[in-house]
């Protein structure tokens, strides 16, 4: 029972782009006179290469008929450069004077050591595995214009646990634990100076702290064959402890400042949660769901701890029947309701109904042809900050002839046929409780010639 594995992984990037950046921003002052203007015109060229090197080494080992456990080490080589500059036009007109403020040229080498022991327990119908991994990172930028580098060492502790229960072949329970440490990011500590947007800049912070993600989920299913009844329900929570949040200070002249802090006291949190029962009712399958997720965020606006909710919930009923080589037919549909709602601007909250429904079918007909459809209805009704309703129905249409051994398909396709594609969000972040509508590609036809090489005719004839 005992195995050893290792496993290599190299990749390389190697990116090269070049373009101008013109942008005017004209500032007013309260009487809506024009106080100032700020003017960029460069030329830019960007150089990124980034190389990975991973590797792993496993090994297991039976401590009795039940108990195993499971030795890793790795070790991860991350080399990476950026080049990045901005070039000013000279009195020639020519983009040749380099412009050393917003041009940067890094290296960046990480090595990391990870170790770790999973033991694994089973036992009748029961399965627990636990353990933890850790992972130790020497962190190292060097900027070459200024002739400066930013070290960093740091460990991060990856905990695990899961348990699992098999009453039967079609009868399970399963609980998982999962943790990880969320290290900063280079751009949070030490974010490379930029001009691409005047109004909104970043700003770093060498005293970030670590942040500890912890996730909880848990799943039951159950199967009767005879009844053709089945049982589904799953969910997960994680938390965030000492999260790497965005604090954004915004000047009367309209200017954002962004940071990123730690906060001590508030965990984000999401979580899951889905719920079906189905059985065989008059030969079709039917059955109820029902549906949640949702998410809570912190930021702080000009110096203002702000929350932010999105929940959605929804319900529905779906029937399904399929009858091999003749038909098939699915579909769901059901409400919802969504919850979007911000503390720095209670008035804004944005609660409201709607309604979703998909459904689809597939005919076999005589001489090898197929027809498949297929739609999709939604809609959102009214909410405190939009006094306004969304509804779109999306129609896909296809035919499909099959040929020879059925290697050769022919098809024509028909893709939003009621042309209501329209692109539309809902959605709150950071304060701000936001509804877009957008360009889409809507009602398109489309013949398709495919040939399938994996289905192979003929035999092989066996010669004594």
């Amino acid at each position: 029972g005992r195995t050893l594995s290792l496993n290599l992984n190299q990749s390389i990037n190697d990116s090269n782009s070049d373009g101008y950046l013109n942008s005017v921003n004209k500032f007013y002052n309260e009487q809506a006179v024009l106080d100032s203007t700020q003017t960029v015109n460069q030329y830019k060229t960007n150089d990124i290469k980034n190389s990975i090197f991973k590797s792993n080494l496993a090994y297991t080992e039976p401590l009795s008929k039940s108990l195993t456990v499971i030795v890793n080490y790795g070790l991860s080589l991350i080399n990476g450069q950026s080049d990045r500059k901005s070039f000013n036009q000279s009195g020639s007109g020519n983009y040749d004077i380099l412009d050393p403020i917003y041009s940067n040229d890094y290296q960046l080498d990480q090595v990391v050591n990870q170790g770790g022991a999973i033991f694994n327990y089973k036992k009748g119908k029961t399965i627990i595995n636990f353990g933890s991994k850790f992972s130790g990172v020497n962190f190292k930028q060097y900027n070459v214009y200024n002739n400066k580098s930013y070290n960093r060492n740091f460990v991060n502790y990856m905990p695990q646990a899961s348990y699992q229960y098999r009453f039967s072949q079609q009868k399970s329970f399963r609980f998982n634990y999962n943790g990880n440490t969320n290290q900063p990011s280079i751009d949070q500590i030490q974010p490379v100076r930029s001009n691409l947007d005047q109004l909104n800049l970043t700003v770093g912070n060498p005293d970030l702290k670590p942040s500890f993600r912890s996730n909880l989920s848990a799943s039951y299913n159950s199967y009767k064959v005879l009844s053709d009844q089945s049982i589904w329900v799953s969910g997960s929570y994680n938390f965030t402890a000492n999260p790497i949040i965005s604090d954004v200070t915004t000047s009367t002249g309209g200017q954002s400042i962004y940071k990123s802090v730690n906060l001590s006291d508030k965990m984000p949190a999401n979580y899951y949660f889905y719920g079906s029962l189905s059985r065989k009712i008059l030969g079709v399958s039917t059955g109820l769901n029902f549906n949640a997720n949702g998410n809570t965020s912190y930021n702080f606006i000009n110096d203002v701890l702000n929350k932010t909710k999105n929940y959605t919930y929804g319900g529905g009923i779906n029937i399904q029947k399929y009858k091999e080589k003749k038909y098939s037919f699915y579909g769901n549909f059901g409400p919802t309701y969504n919850i979007a709602r911000t503390t720095i601007r209670e008035s804004g909250n944005s609660d409201g109904w709607g309604w979703r429904g998909y459904a689809n079918f597939n005919i076999q007909l005589p001489g090898k042809i197929e027809i498949n459809s297929d739609g999709e209805y939604t809609f959102n009704g009214k909410t405190q900050t939009f006094n306004e309703t969304f509804e779109r129905f999306i129609w896909n249409a296809s035919v499909v002839k099959k040929l020879f051994k059925d290697n050769l398909k022919l098809s024509i396709s028909g893709n939003d046929l009621l042309n209501q594609n329209v692109g539309f969000s809902r959605s709150a972040s950071n304060g701000n409780i936001t509804q877009s509508s957008y360009t889409t590609i809507q009602r398109y036809f489309m013949f398709n010639v495919s040939w399938d090489f994996s289905k192979m005719g003929g035999g092989v004839k066996k010669q004594n």
